[in-house]
């Protein structure tokens, strides 16, 4: 379901403030409304690229590369795959609340 031009517009003010709104979230009344509002019926999957996504755990031992490995990049070409609908975004929201080039 698509979101009200009024509340984006709310959602694009109230953005360079989420660090505040996320601190007044620990309490319950606020929680919920800030769910309601900007979350709610809200499915995004977010997952990084490929290039962050690396971690070494040293464990003292050689092992073999696996064989293969399910990569994000291949999960999200599947749900695209999948998808009734596609939204393309043509700024960030971050870099666009934070003033970022």
């Amino acid at each position: 379901m698509a979101r009200p031009l009024w509340l984006v517009s709310l959602l694009k003010q109230a953005f360079p403030y989420r660090a505040w709104v996320a601190r007044l979230t620990r309490f319950p009344l606020i929680r919920w409304i800030v769910g309601r509002l900007a979350f709610w019926e809200d499915y995004i999957i977010y997952l990084p690229q490929d290039r962050v996504v690396s971690k070494t755990i040293h464990i003292g031992r050689q092992l073999d590369d696996p064989a293969s490995t399910v990569l994000p990049s291949d999960i999200v070409h599947k749900l695209i795959d999948q998808a009734s609908f596609l939204w393309i975004m043509n700024w960030c929201i971050c870099r666009f609340a934070s003033n970022c080039k």
